[in-house]
């Protein structure tokens, strides 16, 4: 990828320039999705700065990306803020193809919200992350040719329920898991 700018990021927002690096620069929050990717060739780098998204326990996600490709985000720490309401990933890919998700910190609190999910995404590696999740941490769904590796991996449930780690879905083929480390707790 060629990068032709550089912005920095101040506030929750919709990254649409293709060929650009955008930086954080300081936390950011937001009551619904706080960063959505729309353009190729994006590089998030949030340079160990939070993103705290859903903080109002509505719908959303803290880095969503739909049809963009070859986009890299690193060096994140992204929590949900509000489990009020399910299905929340912190980062989802959709129809995103050759992207990177590597040295994240991620923590989910919410029913049926992953750390990152990957749904009719392809050729994505995900390595060096630490995702701590209530239920599952890693979702691919209709998603093949995925690199997950070396990344820390726990998820914690209570009573009888019992979540899962990774989920590899209906469609998802020929993905590469290595080196990852994997714990579930009851709590």
């Amino acid at each position: 990828a060629i990068f032709v700018s550089a912005i920095n990021v101040s506030s929750c927002q919709t990254l649409s320039t293709a060929n650009t690096i955008y930086t954080l620069t300081g936390n950011l929050t937001n009551n619904f999705t706080c960063i959505t990717i729309t353009a190729n060739n994006i590089t998030l780098d949030c340079q160990g700065n939070n993103i705290n998204y859903s903080s109002s326990g509505t719908l959303g996600y803290g880095v969503y990306l739909n049809g963009s490709n070859s986009t890299i985000i690193k060096n994140c720490l992204i929590r949900e803020v509000n489990a009020t309401t399910n299905n929340k990933d912190a980062i989802y890919f959709f129809r995103a193809y050759n992207g990177s998700v590597y040295n994240n910190t991620i923590n989910n609190t919410g029913i049926s919200a992953n750390g990152i999910s990957l749904d009719n995404s392809n050729f994505n590696d995900i390595a060096n992350n630490s995702i701590i999740g209530l239920d599952s941490a890693l979702e691919l769904s209709s998603s093949h040719n995925n690199t997950l590796d070396n990344n820390n991996v726990t998820t914690f449930s209570g009573g009888d329920s019992v979540n899962s780690v990774i989920i590899l879905n209906q469609g998802s083929y020929q993905n590469t898991l290595k080196n990852n480390r994997i714990a579930h707790q009851s709590i």
